[in-house]
């Protein structure tokens, strides 16, 4: 493998946000559950993954992955312990208020840094079906997917988990190893014992997770209008 750095992003420049996120819409461009969560739009696919990579680098631990030409080609996103799996908050959406269970986007001050904004543009179709997936159904089995992979494989608490929220490779330079070394390097970061847990939304991400060691712990399914996808559940002992 070619020689690489991996850092830690504390203070996110708008360059260092710009191709982040540009390797995030170009690795998620046929995901199904981007397209439900956008409308199948995708400008608003941009502000999206903005949205989370801003969010992140101001409240989680993100972790960029750059090659020898100093490229940013693979991208994390880990939220600490002591963050719910799925913590429950009040979003606003179209004058609407419902609850959503995420890491992300888990205070007012995250959510200003994008998702409102997001929120704001979506169609109403699937601003709705924000409120009546992701709040409800989704949230639900969501929890219990993750209560329940979580109690099976650690005594911990969904609680003192490391929840990994975001997660891509640049797909020019996927297949060269460097997802593998960005996830294992996070998890030499955290303290032993405890847990590493997330859930990827199709089968070829899963496959990728698996043969990474995140095996599969449990699965669940998301009804979008623009086809129903997978969620799985993967975790691993630290």
């Amino acid at each position: 493998m070619p020689f690489t750095e991996i850092r830690r992003i504390t203070a996110l420049t708008d360059k260092e946000t710009d191709a982040i996120v540009d390797l995030l819409v170009r690795a998620f461009e046929d995901s199904a559950a981007t397209k439900a969560m956008s409308g199948d739009n995708g400008q608003l696919s941009d502000l999206l993954f903005r949205s989370m990579v801003r969010a992140g680098g101001f409240a989680g631990h993100l972790y960029v992955l750059e090659n020898e030409s100093q490229e940013i080609v693979s991208t994390a996103l880990w939220f600490a312990p002591g963050t719910m799996l799925f913590s429950s908050h009040a979003i606003a959406a179209g004058g609407d208020t419902f609850q959503c269970y995420m890491t992300l986007w888990d205070s007012e001050e995250q959510r200003e840094l994008g998702f409102n904004e997001f929120m704001r543009k979506l169609d109403d179709k699937t601003r709705e079906w924000w409120k009546n997936e992701i709040s409800n159904s989704l949230c639900i089995k969501h929890t219990v997917l993750a209560a329940e992979f979580v109690k099976e494989w650690s005594p911990k608490s969904p609680t003192e988990c490391w929840w990994l929220s975001l997660f891509g490779t640049d797909p020019n330079h996927q297949k060269r190893g460097y997802g593998t070394l960005l996830l294992h390097d996070g998890l030499k970061k955290m303290s032993s014992p405890n847990l590493a847990a997330f859930c990827s939304t199709s089968e070829e991400n899963a496959e990728f997770y698996t043969k990474a060691g995140f095996p599969i712990r449990g699965r669940t399914e998301f009804p979008s209008r623009f086809g129903n996808f997978p969620a799985f559940g993967h975790s691993r002992e630290i």
